[in-house]
């Protein structure tokens, strides 16, 4: 099928050269009798069914004619009558006799009076429908999924109803009753007459459904209450949404509705966790939407360092490669079910060749360039867990320098949900332009701190910064800056101190666990309940890390935790 851009067939002798992927080049205009448009068709030999969609600026006694040919056999002469708002259709039926026919559409009468008056044909698009020969094209898987067979002897109505009702369950993502079903019955009644055939009938009543607030918003499917102000168990069609839309974000599949519509799923909650778990869908959409969305990961595509600075970034895109390895890192996190203390702590990543030179890691023949896999770090490497990420550090970082305060307040708002307070009002910035070219951003920094309205927020963040100060803007390890060795102490606001990144994963898990531990509920809950938390989700929080704590802090531990929490399985009416 070929469907070109609106163009206006003026004419000009050097249009038909010009004509060439649906745009019409502009060039001057002349006053010619016959203007001809031409299009090389890459068709099968074969019956088509050519259709034209023209209208024309009116000018003059006469409507636009236009004719159309193939090859030098002439379709048909039309008078084109209808306005450039509602263009008119037309259709030619034609043999193709070769590849590579050349389709002609020829503007007749053209008419220019006076400079107010001029008559134009209008080309829309045009379409080949065919061969005929080889009867029309089977139908689409999704076709075939909205409309099933019919059963024997069923009537045009009954069919009707049965396709909606099942259109509508799954939209809704819970049974519909008939009187639901009522207004979309009508509307296809009110289309049959003039619909070429009962599927097309339907056209009106699916898209209304695709529009109802039923399908727009999920619902919580409320039942009477009569406990008062006490917390209610949600229906289980709404558990089935709310599962759903948690791990696959996305409707319930059949298995889970059905369930939940015969009020099994609570009973076998646990095994339906544990099948969704294992369908790639859930590895895929969490770390797309949660993973990469909670750790700020997904920001990675929207950082440009310095070109100058650091032209190998851009040369060998690494902000493909960084983002590859931390999306195989979610999703082996995910599918191995692995300790969520993997994020800061773990001693492997995903390398492909690229990376395995940036990271400097042995055996750097036995990678792929376009494989990443599961590979060990040296004992003696600085990097752990997501902490030294190439994505992690470079969206942390300012375009030509690395930023402490950036990576202290990462940590903090995201592995140990801690976050600094915001930055009072008229705050200086840090002036780097007062310091010499090579100053450390350690030395920037205590000079800023001597301001007291800054150093309150900076005593928090700055300490977790420094220890990631051997890894540039980019991530790249260095061990000196110039000629000048690099110091990166550090501290936590609570006094707790360590010395480079590898100290600080330890810390995090000698020290802050518990914050990590909670962190993890509250993001987790977060996306799963679509809303914020609050002052009583406490209770909640405490359970789901108690939850979790059975089994190791594992992905899927915390995962039936959240499923089993309060806020999860109940409402308050």
């Amino acid at each position: 099928a070929y469907n070109d851009k609106h163009a206006v067939l003026h004419t000009h002798p050097i249009a038909a050269k010009h004509f060439k992927g649906g745009k019409l080049h502009k060039g001057k205009r002349v006053l010619l009798k016959q203007y001809t448009l031409t299009k090389q068709l890459k068709l099968e030999p074969g019956t088509y069914d050519f259709e034209v969609y023209a209208s024309q600026h009116a000018a003059g006694d006469q409507a636009a004619r236009m004719k159309v040919e193939l090859d030098s056999q002439e379709l048909g002469i039309v008078d084109v009558k209808e306005s450039s708002h509602t263009p008119g259709s037309y259709t030619f039926k034609a043999k193709v006799l070769k590849k590579g026919s050349t389709l002609k559409i020829s503007f007749l009468n053209d008419y220019f009076k006076n400079g107010t008056e001029d008559r134009n044909l209008v080309l829309h698009s045009f379409f080949a429908y065919g061969p005929s020969e080889k009867g029309p094209p089977p139908l689409s898987r999704t076709h075939r999924r909205l409309f099933p067979d019919r059963q024997p002897d069923e009537v045009d109505r009954a069919y009707t109803k049965r396709v909606l009702k099942r259109f509508a369950r799954q939209a809704f993502r819970r049974p519909v009753t008939d009187s639901e079903m009522k207004p979309y019955m009508s509307l296809v009644e009110l289309r049959r007459p003039d619909a070429p055939n009962l599927t097309a009938a339907m056209r009106p009543a699916l898209e209304a459904i695709l529009i109802s607030p039923h399908f727009l918003f999920r619902e919580l499917e409320l039942i009477d209450s009569k406990g008062g102000d006490k917390n209610t168990l949600i229906p289980e069609v709404t558990l089935a949404s709310r599962l759903s839309y948690f791990l696959w974000s996305s409707m319930p599949d059949e298995e889970l509705l059905s369930l939940a519509e015969k009020g099994q799923l609570r009973e076998n909650l646990d095994s339906q966790i544990n099948r969704m778990l294992a369908d790639e869908r859930t590895a895929d959409r969490l770390t797309d939407s949660f993973f990469h969305q909670w750790l700020q990961t997904r920001n990675i595509n929207t950082v440009y360092p310095n070109r100058k600075t650091f032209l190998n970034y851009h040369k060998n895109k690494l902000a493909f490669h960084f983002k590859r390895e931390t999306t195989s890192f979610y999703k082996y996190l995910i599918f191995a079910d692995r300790p969520m203390t993997d994020l800061v702590n773990a001693d492997y990543t995903f390398a492909d060749k690229i990376l395995a030179k940036y990271y400097n890691l042995p055996d750097l023949d036995t990678f792929e360039e376009h494989v990443t896999r599961y590979t060990k770090l040296p004992k003696e490497s600085q990097r752990r867990g997501i902490l030294t990420h190439g994505s992690v550090l470079a969206i942390t970082s300012n375009s030509t320098r690395t930023s402490p305060v950036k990576r202290g307040k990462w940590v903090l708002e995201n592995l140990l949900d801690t976050p600094p307070p915001p930055a009072p009002p008229n705050v200086p910035s840090l002036g780097e332009s007062k310091h010499s070219a090579d100053a450390t951003a350690r030395e920037i920094l205590i000079e800023h701190r001597k301001n007291p309205s800054c150093a309150s927020c900076h005593e928090i963040m700055d300490g977790i910064g420094f220890s990631f100060e051997k890894f540039n803007a980019i991530g790249e390890y260095r061990d000196s800056l110039g000629n000048r060795a690099i110091d990166t102490k550090g501290d936590f606001a609570s006094g707790e101190s360590f010395d480079g990144t590898l100290q600080l994963s330890q810390a995090i898990m000698e020290h802050k666990l518990g914050d990590f531990k909670r962190c993890v509920a509250v993001k987790m809950l977060t996306f799963a309940l679509g809303r914020g938390m609050d002052y009583y989700d406490e209770p909640s929080l405490r359970s789901i890390v108690s939850d979790a704590e059975k089994d190791d802090l594992r992905f899927s531990a915390y995962v039936k935790a959240v499923v089993n929490s309060v806020p999860f399985q109940y409402y308050r009416p």
